[in-house]
């Protein structure tokens, strides 16, 4: 008895040396997907996260401080960087580390949900700053809240504090764990030098032995991959750090309940902090006056490691425009930019790609993060294109807004009849002018005005409609002009309609004779590539404006330079066709940012995120696809099956009906407008069934006929009976004489459309005696083997039943130290995420 409790002994302090031992990575268990699960797997929080820092301004700004100060360039600008690094690093743990020690209380992400408790006040500043660029009361709100964290007092007593501040309650506003050193829950900090097999739940789907062995062996030489998030001097790119983030030892009841509104709390406090937390003065020594100045909120990006998501997807323009992501990280996206819609004319949304291609890949390097040997070479590609992107699109947005801010001022919509009267007067009052050039501009002008605004041709005047109502751009515009977007829609749709009207009012027959030739190289750009992408015409309307300068030239619209500097920079607009067609491509290019204004510009006071490893956020927000659909359909043919089987038993031929289960589709976005944002609300054809019943002789007589009658509410051969043999035969046809391709072209083209069919029938009172005693014995069988057969199949579907297999990065380095290699027995434990030890 001795002797066994002294090797209980020793055997128990070898095990407690081994854990003790135990290497400690600091990630979290890989997660691999599926299509449907990673579909799933949107609806919940993520635990791991990649951070992308962009230091281009911050570096900038440190320069130019170092040229004006005489110190060493170099040297300052890279000691700067390194304190904007450590400051964003530093505050993201600090921030954990409250919310952990209950010192921070959490911040409610979604304030129209039904169940938990939301503070009074916060619910109050949250909803009335959501309209505001900038809400002094929402940041005095968050001023109280961090003071109390501040306080040298205990938790405890900083949750009382709290309460008696805005109620907030200890069990739904609070993680539910006290002590932030016992429970575990620690956050890890990993500065990302290269993609590796540390990643591979972003490559692929379902892992092999293999897969495991190179995560393994990946592990095994960690820091090849990964670095320590304050060793600067092994961070050579100064333009872009990438840090990987991973939260372990959470409670997954309280984590599936509040991980959203940790992410969310995250980056609000965050944004707050990095610009008025007095820790930010220690942290960022002397650069504390440039860092506060700095857009902080796109310079951070919080970007979810997997499939698992920062915010809960709704189906919104947020959630639909960030999708846009996945094209900057793309290494050719200079040469694809082209053809990318946010650059289009007349953009179609991001809703269009959804529609177009719902069942689009995942997890299989989507973001392209193998194109780069270093992560921050990854990184940078993103942050510069999106950079570029968004510089691009403001400059163009902010010269259409001056544009139509100065036309609405000084140009009074009274006035355009008489000044259009008299710029085509020539035209107007000959029946007989051959004014080509004139007659152009006109039509011109016409055409763009009927295409923005004519409600059936137009893919823009309903979205037009919606956007005059919302603020989705004011925080981009902030301080750039005095009216708001809201004001400047309805200038564009006050002007629109007289523009319209004047048109309507035309001799458009004896105006636009069978002489007139139309020089389609006079549209604007936008218009041509809507309307005539197929032709690939480029337009001249610059140019064509240009050639109207002349010495004597009065336009009707310029800046007080122009009687100095008569040349077109000082100039508004030349005539009244003029103004009004660069007011319309002004109302395109704020149309442009403002489809994609969230996707390219990060909320005032909320850190930028997104979800673009999972393009299935949103189509399963949005009811693109339904996860859950292959499932559903598998368990209805079975049970159909089953129960045409037993129907068999008593019916006279191998009679059945056919039963589908067809998919929901979504076949359009309506946009509301929610609490000043743009929200989508598709509309679909829910899920239906589809009923066909057959009659099948073929199989047991060796006769290939058959009859089908569809979509009947009740069984028709209750009131069908067949006498003889017989064929017949149908055939039809319909012309079409009317396309339109847009709203200013409309074609005569003959389209023809033909139809046939064929069919026999069968004496059923002859064939019925000789095929009841046979049918019976083998429609049951049929029924009951195509039962199986069809799970079977349904089963082996690789995408769209939910499927995931787990990597724990201690099973499997500690398998692999053993052995020297993965043993194939242990993969299956693997996937299942048990241990082979």
């Amino acid at each position: 008895m001795k002797n066994l409790s002294i090797r209980f002994i020793f055997i128990f302090i070898i095990c407690a040396f081994s854990i003790s031992e135990a290497k400690e990575f600091g990630i979290n268990s890989l997660r691999f997907t599926n299509r449907a699960q990673c579909a799933l797997d949107s609806k919940n929080p993520t635990r791991s996260a990649f951070v992308i820092v962009n230091n281009i301004d911050p570096g900038k700004a440190i320069y130019r401080l170092a040229k004006v100060t005489g110190r060493p360039v170099g040297e300052t600008t890279k000691r700067g960087i390194e304190l904007f690094r450590y400051s964003v690093v530093n505050l993201i743990q600090m921030i954990h580390e409250k919310m952990m020690n209950r010192d921070l209380p959490l911040l409610v992400s979604n304030t129209t949900k039904i169940e938990g408790h939301i503070p009074d006040d916060y619910l109050k500043y949250s909803r009335t700053c959501s309209n505001e660029d900038e809400c002094d009361e929402l940041n005095d709100y968050i001023k109280e809240l961090w003071d109390n964290s501040e306080r040298d007092v205990s938790s405890v007593q900083k949750v009382l504090d709290n309460y008696k501040l805005d109620n907030f309650h200890s069990k739904d506003n609070y993680m539910r764990k006290k002590d932030f050193d016992k429970s575990g829950q620690k956050l890890y900090c990993h500065y990302l030098k290269k993609f590796s097999p540390l990643q591979s739940h972003l490559f692929g789907t379902k892992p092999t032995r293999k897969a495991y062995e190179q995560f393994a062996v990946a592990l095994d030489n960690i820091d090849q991959h990964l670095g320590d998030c304050y060793d600067f001097n092994s961070q050579e790119n100064l333009k872009v750090a990438a840090y990987q983030f991973d939260l372990t030892g959470l409670d997954e009841k309280d984590w599936q309940s509040k991980g959203f509104d940790y992410w969310y709390s995250m980056k609000v406090y965050f944004s707050w902090a990095f610009r008025h937390a007095e820790i930010m003065k220690s942290l960022s020594n002397e650069y504390y006056n440039i860092f506060k100045g700095l857009d902080i909120e796109n310079l951070v990006m919080i970007i979810s490691n997997g499939c698992e998501s920062i915010t809960s997807p709704t189906c919104g323009g947020e959630l639909l425009s960030k999708g846009i992501m996945r094209e900057f990280a793309k290494a050719d996206f200079k040469k694809a930019s082209l053809d990318m819609d946010v650059f289009d004319g007349v953009p179609d949304g991001p809703q269009d790609d959804i529609l177009v291609d719902p069942f689009t890949d995942v997890n299989t390097n989507i973001m392209e993060i193998s194109t780069r040997d270093a992560a921050t070479k990854w990184g940078e590609n993103l942050a510069t294109n999106l950079s570029s992107s968004r510089n691009q699109i403001k400059n163009n947005l902010l010269k259409a807004v001056n544009f139509v801010n100065i036309l609405s001022r000084h140009f009074p919509l009274q006035s355009f009849e008489t000044v259009f009267q008299k710029q085509f007067q020539k035209i107007l009052d000959e029946e007989n002018s051959r004014e080509g050039e004139l007659k152009n501009e006109l039509y011109f002008l016409c055409s763009e005005y009927y295409f923005l605004s004519h409600e059936t041709f137009s893919s823009v005047s309903g979205d037009l409609e919606i956007l005059r109502k919302t603020n989705v751009l004011n925080d981009v515009l902030f301080n750039a002009s005095k009216k708001n977007v809201s004001e400047l829609f309805s200038y564009f749709d006050l002007f629109s309609k007289e523009v319209v009207r004047l048109c309507s009012g035309l001799r458009q027959k004896e105006i636009f004779d069978d002489q007139f030739v139309l020089e389609r190289e006079g549209y604007q750009q936008w218009y041509l590539e809507k309307v005539f992408t197929k032709n690939n015409v480029e337009s001249k309307y610059d140019a064509i404006q240009l050639s109207k300068l002349t010495p004597n030239l009065k336009p009707l619209l310029s800046y007080s330079l122009f009687s100095e500097k008569p040349n077109f920079d000082n100039i508004v607009c030349i005539d009244a066709s003029h103004c009004a067609r660069r007011l319309a491509r002004s109302i395109v290019d704020i149309y442009r940012a403002a489809t994609y204004a969230r996707g390219l510009w990060a909320k005032k006071g909320e850190v930028s995120s997104n979800e673009a490893f999972n393009p299935y956020a949103e189509r399963v927000a949005c009811k693109v696809y339904d996860p859950w659909f292959k499932t559903k359909s598998m368990i209805f043919h079975l049970v159909s099956d089953i129960g045409q089987a037993a129907a068999t038993l008593v019916t006279p031929g191998l009679i059945y009906g056919r039963v589908d289960l067809k998919p929901g589709r979504v076949v359009s976005f309506k946009q509301l407008v929610k609490e000043g944002k743009i929200e989508y609300e598709p509309s679909m054809d829910p899920e239906r069934i589809s009923l066909g019943l057959h009659a099948d002789f073929g199989p047991l007589l060796g006769i290939p006929c058959k009859i089908s009658v569809s979509n009947t509410a009740n069984n028709p051969y209750d009131s069908l009976r067949f006498v003889g043999v017989s064929a017949s035969t149908c055939h039809s046809k319909e012309e079409h004489t009317v396309i339109a391709y847009s709203g200013s072209d409309v074609r005569r083209t003959p389209v023809n459309d033909y139809s046939a069919c064929a069919g026999c029938r069968l004496d059923f009172e002859a064939v019925a005696l000789s095929v009841t005693r046979m049918s019976h014995y083998v429609g049951p069988v049929y029924f009951l083997v195509r039962a199986f057969v069809r799970l079977y199949k349904a089963l082996k579907d690789p995408h769209n039943i939910p499927r995931d297999w787990i990597a724990d990065p201690s099973d499997v380095y500690d398998t692999y130290k053993k052995y020297g290699y993965i043993p194939a027995r242990c993969v299956k434990k693997f996937k299942k995420g048990k241990s082979c030890r």
